[in-house]
């Protein structure tokens, strides 16, 4: 009986130039001053205050009173824009905390 099925031919896939991890861009650390990073936030509209709580070289708390018609969301989303372009830091919205109060009288 005659082999009726078909032939296919397997080419090996195309080859990808590999960078060696030796030659891959280091993560450069990133230097800020605390009262910088609250004078730009507190420019932010509708921020009230803002303060900056670091340990060494890293964020670990951002804590903001605005008033209470500000989508505390979209503070959240300004403030890591903020950073990220300005001061090129990325920090996650779980790091910043908003008080959302109306102003005295």
């Amino acid at each position: 009986m005659p082999d009726n099925r078909r032939k296919t031919f397997h080419t090996a896939p195309p080859r990808r130039a590999v960078t060696p991890l030796q030659h891959l861009e280091r993560v450069q650390p990133v230097y800020f001053f605390t009262p910088d990073l609250e004078r730009e936030i507190n420019k932010l509209d509708g921020v009230t205050s803002s303060r900056v709580l670091t340990t060494g070289s890293e964020i670990d708390e951002i804590h903001v009173i605005a008033p209470p018609n500000r989508v505390p969301k979209k503070l959240v989303r300004d403030i890591e824009s903020l950073l990220l372009v300005h001061f090129g830091i990325r920090i996650d919205h779980r790091k910043i905390s908003v008080v959302q109060m109306e102003r005295g009288p």
